[in-house]
């Protein structure tokens, strides 16, 4: 029987190295601890993160979570994520196709949101990935428990990117 101890094993940076399918390359990641408000249909950028991929072969592992709401009755908070300008993990059919996750219309709504979608931007270019919503017809929010105003409790809005080794 052969036995293989090794103290550091480091990542070979250039030529043709061994790659470790499944292992985290890199990781970065942001937060907002207060809220953020937008007032419009139009998307708004509510927090972006850059990386940029060491293999354009390598998958990027996007993890957004945090609460989003709306304060009005007939309002519909509706959040997307994005790689660039290109719409990632959204729906398909009816009437809240393009949104990764929405809250409905209610009196005053809040809701945790979660989202976990395996990217494959085929690049080793700088790439931004960007969490947006918009609001229609009234006040939407990420970042707020309580009764939808800033004096309430503040609930961190997390995005982090890791990229996967394939």
């Amino acid at each position: 029987m052969s036995i293989l101890k090794v103290d550091t094993i480091n990542e070979k940076t250039s030529g043709n190295g061994v790659a470790i399918p499944g292992h985290v390359v890199q990781v970065q990641s942001t937060l907002i601890t207060g809220t953020t408000a937008v007032s419009s249909n139009t998307y708004g950028d509510i927090m972006s993160l850059s990386i940029t991929p060491k293999s354009s072969a390598n998958k990027i592992l996007v993890q957004a979570s945090g609460c989003l709401s709306n304060n009005t009755q007939g309002n519909l908070t509706m959040l997307k994520l994005l790689r660039g300008s290109t719409q990632i993990a959204s729906g398909s059919a009816g009437s809240y196709n393009g949104s990764a996750f929405f809250i409905p219309s209610e009196v005053w709504t809040a809701g945790s949101f979660a989202i976990n979608f395996l990217d494959s931007p085929s690049t080793t270019s700088a790439t931004t990935y960007k969490i947006q919503i918009a609001a229609f017809n009234g006040t939407g929010r990420v970042g707020v428990r309580g009764d939808h105003s800033n004096a309430h409790q503040s609930i961190p809005t997390f995005l982090t990117l890791q990229e996967v080794a394939v």
